[in-house]
């Protein structure tokens, strides 16, 4: 009995524990249009299809679209496979809403909402970089590498006049 007692306790852990909804990750606020993703998400209940307009009011803009398209079904598929389903078929569908009220569904939603902050966050970081180290090149094939100059020194042409 007491073994019996032990095994009920430990699965009602283990159930409480595999529906613990995520909270949005740390760089929610760094995605344009992030944190009212999340809000129409979490509050509202809702979440954002291919078919649905975009507003950034509530977080529905071209590149979470693009998100859907490109990611969605993987990361569904790693993060509760027996969803997979429903979600695909609303995203294949090209729907404007899924209603996420229940918690496995608020979880999905949430989990695709901050795996698509994650992206965008790392590929407006790397744009950043590729677009300093390309302002980086031209300035240097302007100005030349730092030390150098290209003012009147010695062996220039006009150091000679």
């Amino acid at each position: 009995m007491q073994l019996f007692t032990l095994f009920a306790g430990i699965l009602c852990l283990m159930s409480g524990v595999s529906y613990a909804l995520p909270g949005p990750v740390a760089e929610m606020d760094q995605v344009p249009g992030g944190i009212h993703l999340w809000n129409t998400v979490t509050n509202m209940g809702q979440f954002p299809g291919h078919g649905h307009a975009n507003n950034f009011n509530l977080g529905v803009t071209a590149e979470w679209k693009n998100h859907l398209a490109q990611f969605a079904e993987q990361d569904i598929s790693r993060a509760f496979p027996y969803l997979q389903q429903r979600f695909v078929r609303f995203l294949q569908r090209g729907r404007d809403v899924l209603p996420v009220a229940e918690a496995k569904d608020q979880w999905l939603a949430r989990h695709l909402v901050n795996a698509y902050v994650n992206r965008r966050r790392v590929n407006m970081a790397h744009a950043l970089h590729v677009g300093g180290a390309r302002q980086n090149a031209e300035e240097l094939s302007v100005h030349g590498p730092p030390g150098s100059s290209s003012s009147d020194d010695e062996g220039t042409a006009s150091s000679y006049w």
